[in-house]
């Protein structure tokens, strides 16, 4: 979990896939349900761009 926190907070735009495949290439074998599971549990939310509600027109 520790690495995974570490990885989160480096790259905060990458989601539960690509922490997945993080952890595949450094021989851990986890699935997408436990990763999300385990970044639920750790607090961490994938940053996006969200929508312009304040500007007309644009939604």
């Amino acid at each position: 979990m520790e690495l995974m926190d570490r990885h989160a907070a480096t790259f905060p735009a990458e989601g539960v896939l690509s922490m997945v495949n993080m952890l595949a290439g450094k021989g851990y074998r986890i699935n997408h349900k436990r990763a999300r599971r385990l970044l639920r549990k750790m607090g961490h939310r994938t940053l996006y761009p969200k929508k312009y509600l304040s500007k007309l027109g644009l939604t």
